[in-house]
């Protein structure tokens, strides 16, 4: 059997959980760990019996006995992170998001290919390929029971947010950092699950979608917040497939994790985590009569999803299996979600400087003639001309009876920035109109 030397990149949540399971194999040996906080690392270090630690990732892959990294660090650090260790050698388990923009997923994807002989996983298939739901639903799929999958309606709606489930996670709170979101954050795995299910054979032909982030105040609990609390998008593929996906942290509803796959033969109702119920509902005619019945997952003795992917990587290394989700199709997935929050762009309020906020408004008519709707008070209008506005009144006086009077009672007034006309003036206006 052999033993494989690793360093963990990122000692934070992330990075203990994979640790810890990566300890109950004899397979894998933690010999360094490392994180941007001299106290996390030192405590990861004696937490886990390890002896070499460091605050520079870079001793971590300068180190000719360690046979591959766990990089668990924010995703804005993946790339730099993945290209230096691909770079010396190792082989990687990447957590998810891969990156935090579409310029550090190309990275990763060149700094790979580039190394065909190393082992690279990314850890969207955590919750998703590798749990025995996964298993059962697509083992469903493959056999014609559902005939032709045509749709997928998922959504989860959660009133609390990402910070305060993990309260050193500010950095996923800030779109530049994290990527976005929900859309990212549960993003990955989602479209990981549902997509795999379909041997990620549909691709992508068309996007809507909204996002917003006005709904929860998150200034009690984190400095700075940006990324989407709630969006939904339609999603159209190239074999016929359409997906309605909806998430949201921070909004004024809850729902269930919960995926509805309609297939032409039949189709399932269930929530795919590993910890929500192991139930699916099947629905399907016999005879000409709809049926439903309930079907349900064997969950005994599997492993915790964190443990199965150490576990799986391993075997990779091992050469008994090949990575679930490599780079390249994990990358298939981040331009759609990456679409996802930034078609939302233009519905969350934004925070401008006066600098910003002027060039706005120079831009206005440009932005106008481009057929964007600009709507904002008169007296922000920059020396544009006044537009005239008319009211009709019908029926402003009280007639003492029903007659010819109380029928014709009616007035016209034209205003100009709240300035009544007169006859006169409209007179003229109409004349040079």
């Amino acid at each position: 059997m052999k033993k494989y030397n690793l360093g963990i990149i990122g000692a934070g949540m992330y990075g203990k959980v994979l640790t810890r399971y990566f300890q109950q194999d004899e397979r894998a040996n933690i010999v360094w760990v490392n994180s941007a906080s001299e106290a996390t690392t030192k405590s990861a270090a004696e937490e886990f019996g390890v002896e070499k630690w460091s605050l520079d990732y870079h001793d971590i892959l300068a180190d000719p006995a360690v046979d591959a990294v766990v990089i668990a660090t924010p995703p804005f650090l993946h790339a730099d992170q993945s290209e230096a260790a691909l770079a010396a050698g190792k082989h990687v388990l990447l957590e998810k998001p891969i990156a935090e923009s579409p310029e550090g997923v190309r990275r990763i994807v060149k700094a790979v290919e580039n190394t065909p002989n190393l082992i690279v996983l990314e850890a969207s298939c955590r919750h998703t390929r590798l749990t025995r739901k996964f298993q059962f639903i697509k083992s469903m799929i493959d056999s014609g029971r559902l005939g032709e999958i045509y749709h997928i309606h998922h959504n989860h709606l959660s009133r609390s947010t990402f910070i305060e489930w993990n309260p050193n996670g500010a950095w996923a709170m800030n779109k530049k950092l994290g990527g976005g979101g929900p859309f990212i954050d549960w993003g990955v795995y989602d479209l990981s699950f549902h997509l795999g299910l379909l041997d990620d054979i549909p691709q992508l032909k068309s996007l809507r979608s909204f996002t917003r982030n006005d709904l929860r105040d998150m200034s009690k609990l984190v400095e700075f917040s940006d990324i989407e609390q709630h969006g939904a998008a339609w999603l159209e593929f190239d074999t016929g497939l359409t997906y309605y996906y909806e998430r949201g942290a921070g909004v004024h509803a809850e729902t269930p994790n919960e995926t509805r796959l309609y297939g032409t033969k039949g189709g399932l109702r269930f929530q795919f985590p590993t910890w929500d119920s192991n139930e699916v509902e099947f629905f399907y005619t016999e005879n000409g009569e709809p049926r439903k019945e309930i079907l349900t997952v064997d969950m005994t003795g599997a492993p915790e999803d964190s443990h199965a992917i150490t576990t799986h990587f391993l075997d990779c290394l091992d050469g008994i299996a090949q990575p679930l989700m490599p780079v390249q199709r994990a990358t298939e997935h981040c331009p759609w979600l990456k679409a996802m929050v930034d078609t939302g762009e233009i519905f969350h309020p934004l925070r401008w400087s006066p600098q910003q906020a002027v060039q706005f408004l120079k831009d206005v008519p440009a932005l106008e003639s481009a057929g964007v709707v600009v709507r904002m008070p008169a007296s922000w209008r920059m020396n544009r001309p006044a537009r005239p506005q008319v009211k009709a009144t019908v029926g402003g006086n009280i007639p003492s009876q029903v007659g010819m009077d109380a029928i014709l009672d009616f007035r016209i007034e034209v205003t100009l920035d709240g300035e009544k006309l007169s006859a006169a003036e409209i007179k003229k206006l109409l004349a040079h109109s």
